[in-house]
């Protein structure tokens, strides 16, 4: 008995053939281009296709570009004190960082952009990075409604000086 479920093993270990994945198929009729990088904010649009990351778009890109900034300083109340209106430049620096020239002349803000259309200062000093000289800094955030909305950013933001803590809240429009 146990020569024969010995032979019998052996006769199926001889017959076995190990398998082989057949060759890849590529359909032909699936050839538009898809971004094919998960950072991107086009990640998968048109899949299944031939992936094409030279279509992708990034974060930082939608940010990008020269803007008219109009500003409202507002007090701890909510009531709008004043307001202010300068040109604003949004350049990229990588996927995901911009600076923005504006604001306090020519120092630049150094900002992170994500997929969900928000831009955050960065924190480089404290909780914040200095604005027009070393006892100011700023803190906040800009966003667009989305991937369509080329033309409007939102900001907010918090200014902390010397003299006090003042909130600001305006719109970008791209020129």
């Amino acid at each position: 008995m146990r020569v024969a479920t010995l032979l019998l093993m052996m006769v199926m270990a001889v017959s076995c053939k190990k398998y082989q994945d057949p060759p890849p198929y590529a359909d032909p009729r699936l050839t538009n281009p898809y971004c094919n990088i998960p950072a991107a904010l086009n990640y998968n649009w048109g899949f299944p296709g031939v992936p094409d990351n030279s279509i992708c778009i990034y974060p930082s890109t939608v940010f990008s570009g020269s803007y008219f900034y109009r500003d409202s300083l507002y007090n701890e109340a909510g009531e709008v004190i004043s307001t202010d209106s300068f040109p604003i430049t949004i350049t990229v620096v990588d996927t995901s960082k911009v600076n923005i020239v504006g604001f306090c002349g020519t120092n630049v803000l150094k900002a992170s952009a994500d997929k969900y259309y928000k831009l955050r200062l960065d924190s480089t000093f404290l909780q914040g990075q200095h604005l027009c000289d070393l006892t100011d800094t700023i803190t906040g955030l800009g966003s667009k409604k989305g991937f369509e909305d080329t033309a409007t950013i939102k900001f907010t933001y918090q200014l902390n000086e010397s003299s006090g803590i003042s909130y600001h809240s305006g719109t970008a429009v791209k020129q």
